[in-house]
């Protein structure tokens, strides 16, 4: 059954947060016979929390000069961003603990979510487009229920071992809201749905 949404917050992961997501993508990955992919150079951690319980993480990627990690199978789609002054970053990682697990908030929800904080970090930082290299099979959703576009063709991931295709979401496009899927409302108001400790935005970019 799913679980509520009220109590869903997302905050920027540190220390042990961080410890506790790369828990989560360990076993989800694990789950679905997927390999682990590296984080990106930099990079920011969210982290669900439904109560006290972690639910779900999502990382987002910034562009640097080590690039993206979805430059290994887009870089020519992602240079013509780059070549025309856009500022790029990728949603990487995301992973969900099972709706009978911790929380039981339904996954759907916990990635609206997650996009939608990152999206508001993503605009706080004036970044212009939101990459995501998703299966195949899900392609449908992020495009009717996240505003993302496809930006490229159907490719292998060998980072996750297993098919992609590039999506793109431009921001500062206000044709679309994170979270209206739902068809009841849900999604009504959505910045203020779930929300995240963002702070200083780009401050909390770790380096590696």
């Amino acid at each position: 059954m799913e679980g509520p949404v009220s109590d869903l917050r997302i905050v920027v992961a540190s220390g042990a947060q961080e410890r506790l997501a790369e828990a989560i993508v360990a076993r989800r990955y694990a789950w679905r016979g997927y390999r682990d992919e590296l984080a990106p150079m930099a990079y920011l951690t969210l982290i669900a929390m439904s109560g006290r319980w972690p639910v779900g993480t999502i990382t987002l990627g910034m562009d640097s000069p080590a690039g993206l990690l979805a430059d290994g199978n887009y870089r020519a789609e992602i240079d013509a961003v780059r070549s025309r002054g856009g500022r790029v970053c990728e949603l990487v990682r995301f992973a969900v603990e099972s709706p009978r697990g911790r929380g039981g908030v339904e996954s759907k929800r916990i990635l609206a979510a997650g996009v939608q904080a990152i999206v508001a970090l993503c605009e706080d930082m004036q970044m212009t487009d939101v990459l995501v290299e998703v299966n195949p099979r899900h392609v449908g959703y992020y495009r009717r229920a996240l505003g993302f576009e496809v930006f490229g063709p159907p490719r292998r991931c060998a980072r996750a071992s297993a098919p992609s295709v590039l999506m793109r979401r431009c921001l500062g496009v206000e044709n679309h809201d994170v979270g209206s899927f739902t068809g009841d409302g849900w999604g009504d108001h959505p910045r203020n749905q779930f929300p995240c400790d963002r702070a200083d935005g780009m401050d909390h970019a770790r380096d590696r």
